[in-house]
């Protein structure tokens, strides 16, 4: 990963912990998990409860890549 795509991660686990997921922040995540990830994810992050079910595993994701 990219320090941009980095950057958005890292902006996201702050949204995340601040309780208010962006959908920009998380469609732009969804679209770089997409890039690594073999599960794709295709939802379109219109509902807020759903963004943080997402932002959670795109997080764990992310944390477990950068082990």
């Amino acid at each position: 990963m990219d320090a941009q795509e980095v950057s958005l991660f890292e902006q996201l686990k702050d949204e995340f912990n601040a309780g208010k997921v962006n959908k920009v922040t998380i469609v732009r995540v969804r679209d770089i998990y997409n890039k690594y990830a073999e599960r794709q994810v295709t939802y379109c992050m219109c509902s807020s409860v759903q963004r943080r079910i997402y932002a959670k595993d795109f997080i764990d994701w992310y944390e477990g890549q950068n082990r």
